[in-house]
């Protein structure tokens, strides 16, 4: 009987064809007098999260800017469903507390964010190596149920009811068209990453502090439109009953017509799968040349090797760096490596400490931002062997894939004072 019934509801939907990509459109050309306004709350959530970044994977934590990006992000998401929720309604006062509907909406996105965010907090602490695993497989079944449970916003703000009623329609949503989710997601994150990858050209490294927040604000396009095609697939997901139950427009399908028709000819009309595809090959080619461009720009800071040491089958480097300019914005102090001047023998075999103090606690991410000169200390391990080490007299620092400065033995840094009569030019 069940299976009969489902069968029923999906030629009902397939008879239907409605399109929610259309719809999608539909929705922003209604709303386009609110995009920008809810573009600078979005673009502010999204540059809080920038600025909280360093500390975020540093050491581990989740500081108050993160979490007040995200909460100005769930309550973006919670206004637009149920501002249409409103425009939807036939029934006044069905949803009961739209206040109260909102609440929810943000704390299931708190529970899911946290879900998703712990355990890459419990591998970034885990200091036994059966640990990481454990977060590992945590994290992939958060991602499961994060997809599962995607709709919960559409759900809490178009059909209402109790928590658990609003999370089982979520699952019923996604259970409907499998692809659903995805395919709502292919086109936000496409036009994303094209103008983030755009925006990034210029100072590919984050270095420039107005391109960094520029790049940073730009990930409001990715809530916008997520937003808007998640609740279109939801108005067509969405079975009958459960419509008429929740005291929506009882002329549902004319409605959403009238709405796929709008967003036909209106400018947001490239929502689709399709054109996200082409948009991601774009942003592809433009990701592309940002990061080839960062990887072989070099530094922005001056950088002075002051001494090395071979010891262990391995090089102790003392830099002296300085960035007067840039105040060490972008630069990864885990980008070093050590080769010959051509780059074609590599020295090094990887980092194992980086310290800003001589046997200082080891340095987790970005270096920290200031003003003045400062002092790296690198410990580099190596295949060869100590003596092989010695006997090298081309050794290069290498930043990404370019050549920084020579290491040269102490005696060439510090030339001894010549002894003896001066030459005669």
């Amino acid at each position: 009987m069940h299976s009969e019934q489902q069968k029923t509801e999906v030629g009902e939907r397939g008879q239907s064809a409605l399109e929610p990509f259309a719809i999608a459109a539909g929705l922003l050309r209604n709303d386009i007098s609110i995009l920008l306004p809810m573009f600078g709350v979005l673009a502010l959530s999204s540059i809080f999260e920038g600025l909280s970044q360093a500390d975020r994977y540093g050491d581990g934590g989740v500081n108050g800017l993160t979490i007040l990006g995200r909460l100005l992000q769930l309550i973006v998401v919670s206004f637009v469903v149920l501002r249409w929720r409103r425009k939807l309604e036939h029934v006044k006062g069905s949803l009961g507390s739209p206040f109260l509907a909102s609440l929810k909406i943000i704390a299931v996105g708190f529970a899911v964010w946290s879900a998703l965010e712990l355990p890459m907090i419990g591998i970034g602490f885990a200091r036994v190596e059966w640990a990481a695993p454990i977060f590992i497989f945590a994290f992939c079944i958060a991602v499961f149920w994060a997809f599962r449970l995607y709709f919960y916003f559409a759900a809490f703000g178009l059909l209402g009811g109790t928590t658990v009623d609003a999370l089982k329609s979520a699952l019923l949503l996604g259970q409907r068209e499998p692809g659903a989710v995805i395919r709502s997601l292919v086109t936000p994150m496409a036009a994303t990453a094209l103008v983030v990858g755009i925006l990034s050209y210029p100072a590919p490294d984050g270095r420039s502090l107005f391109w960094d927040t520029a790049s940073s604000a730009a990930i409001g396009i990715f809530w916008i439109l997520s937003t808007y095609t998640g609740i279109a697939f939801s108005l067509v997901l969405i079975d009958d009953s459960a419509w008429r139950a929740a005291g929506l427009d009882p002329y549902r399908h004319q409605r959403l017509r009238t709405l796929e028709a709008q967003g036909r000819a209106s400018r947001f009309n490239w929502l689709s799968v399709r054109s996200g595809l082409k948009i991601f090959l774009v942003a592809f080619c433009v990701i592309g040349a940002t990061t080839f461009m960062g990887l072989v720009g070099g530094p922005a800071a001056q950088i002075k090797v002051t001494s090395y040491q071979v010891k262990n089958r391995g090089l102790s480097v003392v830099l002296e760096m300085d960035d007067p300019q840039f105040k060490f914005r972008g630069f990864a102090p885990y980008s070093f490596y050590v080769a010959t001047q051509t780059g074609l023998d590599l020295v090094s075999n990887g980092i194992e400490k980086i310290s800003l103090t001589p046997n200082g606690e080891a340095l987790r991410g970005p270096i920290p931002s200031q003003t003045g000169p400062m002092k790296l200390y690198i410990d580099f391990s190596s295949r060869k062997t100590d003596d092989a080490l010695k006997a090298m007299d081309n050794m290069y620092l290498w930043y990404n894939f370019k050549a920084v400065t020579p290491l040269l033995a102490q005696d060439q840094v510090n030339p001894a004072p010549q002894v003896g009569p001066t030459p005669i030019p």
